[in-house]
């Protein structure tokens, strides 16, 4: 029977799976699991959500049924990371985005986002600290595209593990890029022996010191 063929070729989709929950999920499961609700209720809550159902009916489930969607929770307990991960392009929603990972290569107005991003709140940013290195393809940086739209897409299309790879990625490269040029500045300011030329220096080891531990403060989040 050719569709019984066909049907068996489709894997069905796992909706308890971290490759299947959006950023934007994934913050509606942490307020789910920081309320002040019961237990079972937060259980219900979170089947709902996942299920992408009303919870009126989740809760009208019989015992059984809700025990083995209760039971599928529990991937919540097993997140981990790809540590392989080193993509140069990725693609959402059908599209194709470049991955820059080069710090040396971000030009004035990234760099300028960058520093305002990571200084934001983890939930407020990611999506944006992402829009500065996930470029669609054919593009420069926020030109020729709406760069909203793109963050949106990471919220909404972007499952939170690849997310969680992306930053992971991409951050451990810049905090590797930040603590060699710490170290780098470090050793002139030592050797600088103009007065005007040192307090120059050390204030730029200063902005340094206090972006990279921004960025470490930054990592912790995600």
């Amino acid at each position: 029977n050719i569709i019984n063929k066909y049907m068996k070729g489709i894997k069905e989709i796992n909706k308890y799976s971290w490759n299947h929950i959006t950023g934007e999920q994934y913050w509606e499961i942490f307020d789910i699991l920081h309320s002040e609700a019961s237990d079972l209720q937060k259980q219900a809550e979170l089947i709902a959500l996942i299920e992408g159902k009303p919870i009126d009916e989740i809760l009208s489930l019989d015992m059984s049924s809700a025990a083995e969607l209760i039971n599928k929770l529990e991937f919540l307990n097993k997140f981990e990371l790809n540590k392989r991960y080193h993509p140069s392009s990725i693609i959402i929603d059908n599209k194709k985005y470049n991955v820059y990972t080069n710090l040396a290569n971000l030009n004035v107005a990234q760099f300028i986002d960058y520093q305002s991003f990571i200084a934001q709140p983890f939930r407020e940013s990611y999506d944006k600290i992402l829009s500065i290195f996930i470029i669609p393809d054919g593009h420069e940086y926020n030109s020729g595209y709406n760069i909203l739209e793109v963050q949106e897409a990471i919220r909404t299309k972007l499952s939170w593990l690849e997310i969680q790879n992306l930053l992971n990625f991409i951050l451990v490269r810049y905090a590797d890029s930040y603590n060699h040029s710490l170290a780098y500045l470090t050793k002139k300011v030592r050797k600088e022996k103009n007065p005007t030329k040192k307090m120059e220096m050390e204030r730029n080891l200063n902005q340094l010191m206090k972006s990279l531990k921004i960025l470490t403060s930054f990592r912790s989040c995600a």
